[in-house]
């Protein structure tokens, strides 16, 4: 890029009463002479242009191989007066020292950060190419480091030496020649991307016609950005878009559409089923055969699972495995995964979740062909591997009746119906049962919910019966008509039980002054003390 030293720098250089300012461009004498000068884009500076004598020097680039060529100009100097203010150029300033605060534009790569710069950001750089900067020759961003605009990604400049002559004459251009050695990542001519993320160790660049060094070339997995600027994948999903598998520097062609065939009729183009899972640029596009996909694809040659070239692409039923194919594709059904079998089954790990259906108990683990996780789903309890493997009887079995991947073994001492012990649902307590069943909360009478199962020792229909208040796996006495309290309290020498449906014998009287237990299990009073809403009159009931 060419452009004019601006007059605001011209005038910092102008003598003031007999000072001179310093870190004036060097096309510009200091004493304010008339004179213009432009920057070239080649090594070698061009002459003071005025008078337009001068000679031309010999210098020493780095890493810069070719000509450059200065630039004829003519034109008058600004003359001014007034003092100008000195500008520092820092030390570790690569670039013509003009060019350094100029007002002219945002200079990078110089090794210190150019004032005319608004920010740090690469894309405030306008000038990425001129001599001394680590992207000389390459325009903007070229090389320049998008994290510091003052220096380049890693193997972006070369080191060498030259030499040159720089041409003599008056109001012509000079010219120069030199040769050098370097070394660092030479960017090939066919790559499209930006050239500061080629083997810059940033992440893997595809679709950029050439294979990035920071890629595994074989592994489109690898592929990090496919849709930077330049990428035949540009404004695209994210990786991996149109990626050609095969060929991660370039996209693949596919999709829908209509087209002419030779011959008569027209043909149309392949049209991607709605059940396909993966990238639709992979089905049918002559890439390789794609398995795990929900559909088959038409580039596989036949459907056993030898034939399936890429088993783990995004979308694949496959796609978190690991170690290419067949993965854990289907040998029957190329288009599906088999099962995922959990490490928690315990039975033979083709029953697990397969094509027939039928729900397999005991296991350790939820087989999804269970309708639910009831026993009453179950159609196999004593798989061998199952929990319950041992029972003769098939379903249920021991099988718990609420989570039916695991056993419940009911004890010896249990009486009642076996899938009645440890139902594991709320108001299931079953009492009188000769062992305490599981989903009573303890064992007292009152969170009894079935005191007369058959096999109970309850002699009555409903709660508390006959049943042990302190042990409601058991029973003590026997139910008297009326009473509404556990029948071991009526008339048994333990004091005076009140609400209970018909008079205690352990009364002295009827009245509710005599009441020495009021809120026993089954009685009529609502509060926790006697005699509370028990009648005055007649403590057998409550007002």
């Amino acid at each position: 890029m060419i452009r004019l030293v601006s007059l605001a720098m011209l005038t910092v250089c102008l003598s003031v009463v007999g000072l001179t300012a310093t870190a004036c461009p060097t096309n510009v004498d200091a004493d304010g002479n008339e004179g213009e000068g432009e920057r070239g884009d080649g090594e070698g500076e061009g002459l003071p242009i005025g008078e337009g004598e001068g000679e031309g020097n010999e210098g020493e680039g780095e890493g810069v191989e070719g000509e450059g060529e200065g630039v004829e100009g003519e034109g008058e100097g600004v003359e001014g007066e007034g003092e100008g203010e000195d500008i520092v150029v820092p030390a570790t300033w690569t670039c013509a020292p003009n060019f350094f605060q100029a007002r002219d534009g945002c200079d990078c790569g110089c090794g210190a950060l150019d004032p005319d710069c608004a920010d740090d950001a690469i894309g405030t750089c306008e000038f990425c190419d001129g001599e001394g900067s680590c992207s000389a020759g390459a325009v903007c961003p070229g090389l320049i480091d998008p994290n510091d605009i003052t220096s380049c990604v890693a193997g972006g400049e070369g080191e060498g030496e030259g030499e040159g002559e720089e041409g003599e004459g008056e109001g012509e251009e000079g010219e120069g020649e030199g040769e050098g050695e370097g070394e660092g990542v030479v960017v090939p001519p066919t790559w499209t991307c930006n050239e500061a993320f080629f083997g810059s160790d940033d992440g893997c660049d595809c679709g950029c016609g050439e294979v990035d060094p920071d890629c595994d070339p074989e592994a489109i997995a690898s592929c990090e950005f496919c849709n930077n600027t330049g990428s035949c994948a540009e404004g695209g999903d994210a990786c991996p878009g149109s990626i050609d598998p095969t060929d991660i520097s370039d996209c693949i062609i596919g999709g829908e559409g209509e087209g002419e065939g030779e011959g008569e009729g027209e043909g149309e183009g392949i049209v991607v089923p709605p059940t396909w899972t993966c990238n639709p640029l992979f089905f049918g596009s002559d890439d390789g055969c794609d398995c795990g996909c929900g559909e088959p694809d038409p580039d596989c040659a036949s459907q056993a699972i030898g034939d399936c070239g890429f088993c783990q692409n995004r979308g694949s039923c496959d796609e978190n495995g690991t170690g290419g194919c067949p993965g854990n594709i289907d040998p029957l059904d190329t288009t599906q995964c088999l099962p995922i079998v959990p490490p928690e089954w315990t039975c033979d790990a083709t029953f697990f979740d397969d094509t027939l259906d039928l729900c397999d108990c005991g296991c350790g683990a939820f087989d999804p062909d269970c309708v639910d996780a009831n026993v009453d789903s179950c159609d196999f309890c004593n798989n061998t591997g199952s929990c319950d493997e041992d029972n003769v009887n098939d379903c249920p079995g021991n099988i718990t009746s609420f989570n039916n991947a695991t056993c419940t073994f009911v004890p010896a001492e249990w009486t009642c119906n076996a899938i009645f012990f440890n139902e594991g649902t709320a108001d299931t307590c079953d009492c009188g049962c000769g062992a305490l069943d599981p989903d009573c909360e303890n064992a007292l009478v009152d969170v009894c919910d079935f005191c007369s199962d058959v096999g109970s020792c309850g002699d009555r229909f409903g709660c508390p019966s006959n049943i042990d208040p302190f042990n409601n796996a058991s029973c003590a006495g026997t139910s008297v008509d009326g009473w509404n309290c556990p029948a071991v309290f009526f008339n048994n020498g333990d004091g005076c039980d009140c609400g209970c449906g018909i008079a205690d014998p352990d009364c002295p009287s009827r009245f509710a002054d005599d009441c020495q237990f009021c809120n026993e299990f089954g009685s009529c009073n609502e509060e926790d003390t006697c005699p509370g809403t028990i009648d005055f009159f007649d403590n057998a009931i409550c007002f």
